[in-house]
């Protein structure tokens, strides 16, 4: 609930300066359920205070800017040095879009809280350890810099079985179509934007066009659950951004082959 309340949270003195113009926060590009699990997926707990089973809320404040980048990171409840350190690293992999009054950009400051908990760590390491392991290479650009397409070299290309002709298959045998669409009769193509870091993983991951019935939920799942070799520049992975639709139709397969009440809210 405290990671929520701060991706909703501006101060009153904003809000009074506002006043009736049209205003828009500034959020992050992902929603709160998304945020989190990204968060307990990708720490890296601080080896000697996992040790020590230390556990604590780093309390972080920062500017972000009228393009969405993060300015002036300052760390408002430290639990200690490696942890803050962490926190940051974690906070500056986020995508954030800018405040807006009247459509226009604004500079906002904004507060962000990062939860270390042993319990909780490994609980998310445990089910990590239980998926297929995502890409890895020695060659990986170590920076947040997210490079734009006309950058890379290669895209990123998703890992399954006969690779990216056979995704189209893929997709085929592993969507469930959710029970409300199904019983809504939604048909319609879900757009679904993402980061893919430079071990395979998604970040950031957001819904560009959406269909509704829980077809959002079900594109995050799939997308989820599938591992992707990323970009490169030079022969080093880097951080990209990627989108990818995900067509769900029903036609009379679809219709005879729909089992009630399997669906994942992907998160």
């Amino acid at each position: 609930m405290r990671l929520l309340a701060v991706l909703v949270f501006f101060t009153v003195t904003t809000a009074n300066r506002i006043g009736a113009q049209s205003y828009v926060p500034s959020r992050p590009l992902s929603d709160a359920n998304l945020i989190k699990s990204f968060i307990s997926s990708h720490m890296v707990y601080p080896s000697e205070e996992y040790e020590q089973k230390k556990q604590g809320i780093v309390e972080l404040s920062f500017t972000v800017m009228k393009d969405g980048s993060m300015q002036d990171i300052r760390v408002n409840r430290s639990v200690s040095e490696a942890m803050d350190k962490e926190a940051i690293r974690i906070a500056r992999k986020i995508i954030w879009l800018p405040a807006r009054i009247n459509g226009m950009p604004i500079e906002e400051d904004r507060e962000f809280s990062v939860k270390f908990d042993v319990r909780q760590f490994d609980k998310a390491r445990k089910k990590l350890q239980e998926k297929t392991a995502c890409w890895q290479s020695s060659e990986a650009d170590t920076s947040v810099y997210l490079f734009p397409n006309n950058r890379i070299e290669t895209s990123p290309e998703p890992q399954i079985s006969g690779g990216k002709k056979r995704m189209a298959a893929y997709l085929r045998d592993h969507l469930r179509y959710p029970d409300a669409a199904f019983r809504l009769n939604l048909s319609g193509t879900v757009t679904i934007g993402f980061v893919v870091e430079p071990d395979g993983s998604l970040t950031n991951i957001h819904i560009i066009k959406a269909v509704g019935g829980g077809c959002e939920q079900e594109a995050i799942r799939i997308m989820q659950n599938i591992c992707w070799k990323p970009a490169t520049i030079n022969g080093k992975n880097v951080r990209s951004l990627h989108t990818f639709d995900i067509h769900f139709k029903l036609d009379d397969e679809t219709r005879s082959n729909h089992i009630p009440n399997r669906q994942s809210s992907g998160i």
